[in-house]
């Protein structure tokens, strides 16, 4: 199964482009679609393969990409197109963080927008439908950035995966939010004992560093614990007759005008 083409458009300015803007803007944007699959699969290394199969060298140049499904059954290709196309449209609409847009994906959208220093224009194209990327972005991404403030706290999640790149990464997913988490933990050895715990209920404890809506979004952990599975509550029905006799002798009003009384 492959994905619909989702292109990327590039005119230089006065008709040129610059090698080296071009390559950035390219790979940006590859890094960028790499990100949400990340982001939207919770694979490590995502659940797609990207791939150029297409370019237009004349006029404004034309990158086409197609993905090939690596990890199916699940099938997140077409909520990766909607992703690209809604990123862009929000950023130009508002100053929220898009859907599934996490820091490494703001990122590389910033950086694809500034490759507007060399170019007159730069679009994504998604199933003909076009989206203008603007300058506008740099300052909004930067803005969501100075927004965020740190917390010391805990996230307690299902424990989805880990990786291992200097440091070992932990990827929580949220309770309260349902939105993915990175833990960064600097001891290595705490590797091993991960391993055991993937698909677990964990709690983890350090320095949470949260966005403008107060979701964390990376956590410098430093330890966590297993807790527990969440259980159901009890039925009415259930927890009927478990106390018997709870005011005595005594009737439901004496009970409560005693209670009154003893403050």
């Amino acid at each position: 199964m492959s994905l619909e083409p989702i292109s990327l458009r590039l005119q230089g300015r006065g008709g040129w482009l610059q090698p080296g803007s071009y390559l950035v803007a390219v790979r940006a944007f590859w890094g960028m679609l790499r990100h949400l699959d990340v982001e939207m699969s919770r694979q490590p290394k995502g659940s797609v393969d990207c791939e150029i199969s297409a370019l237009k060298k004349s006029g404004p140049a034309v990158v086409v990409f197609i993905g090939h499904l690596k990890t199916p059954p699940k099938d997140i290709l077409p909520e990766i197109k909607r992703a690209v196309l809604d990123g862009v449209r929000t950023h130009s609409r508002s100053d929220s963080r898009p859907r599934w847009y996490n820091d490494s994906a703001l990122e590389k959208l910033k950086l694809l927008a500034e490759q507007h220093s060399t170019m007159d224009e730069i679009a994504i194209i998604v199933d003909e439908k076009e989206e203008p990327l603007r300058t506008t972005v740099i300052e909004k991404i930067d803005r969501l950035r100075r927004d965020e403030y740190e917390t010391v706290g805990s996230v307690v999640g299902c424990l989805d995966s880990i990786t291992m790149n200097g440091d070992v990464r932990w990827r929580v997913t949220n309770e309260a939010t349902g939105r993915p988490v990175n833990c960064r933990f600097e001891h290595r050895e705490i590797l091993d004992k991960a391993r055991d715990l993937l698909g677990s209920r964990v709690a983890v404890f350090g320095t949470i560093r949260r966005n403008y809506l107060s979701e964390p979004i990376l956590v410098e952990a430093e330890e966590y614990e297993t807790w527990p599975e969440r259980g159901t509550l009890p039925s009415i029905s259930t927890m009927s007759g478990r106390v018997s006799k709870l005011t005595g002798d005594l009737s439901v009003r004496d009970y409560i005008s005693r209670l009154r009384d003893d403050k």
